[in-house]
């Protein structure tokens, strides 16, 4: 096999590397540009089920979209946590939402986008075990029990029933929400498996 062409550095940032692989074997003249983080190329997502069947979402501001979007709790593995994923999944769960859990479970492992970064996520369920009080819907919880990361703008947390979730989801989506379809893919996995599996 012919080896594959070194990338090229086209711009550093603090959050972000740009690069080009200038030359496709396969397609002479051809390149291809992504982008990978300079500090991890590992993220995590969570799939935080309550013992009577809710899904934890949240409601975060995301600048590329300049919206808020509506997400499964999620962020990256930092510098001190490398090779320990489950810390760090455990870390935003809890800056995130303020909920207490149990046990985390390692659910699948891959791309998420793999035409546009090298970027592997690890999605692990998690068993939550209290939150915080409810707003008055009945849906929502009090915001201020999330909300403590550094730089995070997370105006909503959400406790959804299981059987509920899709059919809110489609409602908020025809309202011009901005749904994550990673939560399409957590939905799967609490559907498949009880909360108090571990």
């Amino acid at each position: 096999m012919t080896a594959l062409p070194e990338p090229v550095l086209l711009r550093g940032g603090e959050f972000l590397n740009f690069f080009d692989v200038r030359t496709d074997p396969a397609h002479p003249g051809r390149h291809w540009e992504y982008v990978r983080r300079p500090h991890g190329r590992t993220g995590v997502t969570l799939v935080p089920v309550t013992a009577d069947g809710r899904i934890i979402l949240i409601d975060q501001f995301r600048w590329p979209l300049r919206d808020y979007v509506l997400e499964l709790p999620s962020g990256l593995v930092e510098v001190d946590e490398l090779g320990n994923t489950r810390a760090a999944a455990g870390r935003e769960l809890a800056e995130e939402t303020g909920v207490e859990f149990g046990s985390l479970r390692l659910l699948a492992r891959g791309p998420l986008l793999p035409g546009v970064t090298d970027e592997i996520n690890e999605f692990f369920h998690a068993d939550v075990r209290r939150h915080g009080p409810f707003a008055a819907d009945g849906l929502r919880l009090d915001v201020s029990t999330g909300n403590h990361g550094e730089g995070e703008r997370i105006r909503a947390v959400y406790a959804l029933p299981l059987g509920q979730a899709a059919d809110w989801l489609d409602s908020r989506r025809r309202g011009g929400a901005i749904v994550d379809l990673r939560i399409y893919v957590g939905l799967f996995f609490a559907e498949r498996r009880p909360a108090s599996a571990g």
